[in-house]
């Protein structure tokens, strides 16, 4: 005759085991564990009981489950606004200290216009580093009542009080110019 089958039922909440044959199984499982007097005893396989055992020497006796912790949505969203109003803040920062004070940022594909605030010179030396970028300057003409090109902008001078008008290919910042 076979011998009688023996289970390892195991406490949930202090992990005191003891074995009990196959018959005694369904009476003994559920009962209070008689160390503790809190826990409840369950049968427990074998590979379950040995990952059990290593998590408890990992996280200590508290750690009997490894209970999924939920993080509210409510939270998720204001940290994600809480990054959009960061981002938004940085951004105008950057675009900020990007012209120094007195030059503008001008961006491509829209006219700009100006009153060039600068000392008289040349149209190349006034536009400085955006001249190579411009697409048009046009300077306004009280006679015509209409903004035109200068006939020869490495030479011809742009005064001191001159409206203009500018359309850059790239991004530049320009000084000397109040916009109108």
């Amino acid at each position: 005759m076979a011998g009688v089958r023996t289970y390892k039922i195991t406490c949930d909440e202090c992990g005191y085991s003891e074995e009990v044959s196959s018959a005694q199984l369904t009476y003994e499982e559920g009962k209070t564990c008689p160390r503790c007097l809190k826990g409840k005893m369950y049968w427990v396989p074998p590979a379950e009981e040995a990952r059990r055992r290593e998590f408890q020497k990992i996280y200590g006796q508290g750690g009997r489950t490894m209970q999924e912790e939920r993080i509210s949505p409510v939270i998720i969203i204001a940290v994600g606004l809480g990054l959009a109003v960061a981002a938004v803040v940085g951004i105008a920062a950057i675009a900020r200290a990007a012209a120094p004070p007195g030059c503008l940022t001008l961006l491509p594909g829209r006219f700009y216009y100006f009153t060039y605030t600068g000392p008289s010179q040349t149209f190349q030396a006034g536009l400085g580093e955006c001249y190579p970028v411009i697409w048009t300057i046009d300077v306004y003409d009280p006679e015509t009542d209409d903004y035109w090109p200068p006939a020869d902008p490495v030479n011809d001078i742009l005064e001191t009080g001159s409206k203009c008008r500018v359309k850059v290919q790239g991004i530049c910042t320009l000084c000397g110019f109040e916009l109108i």
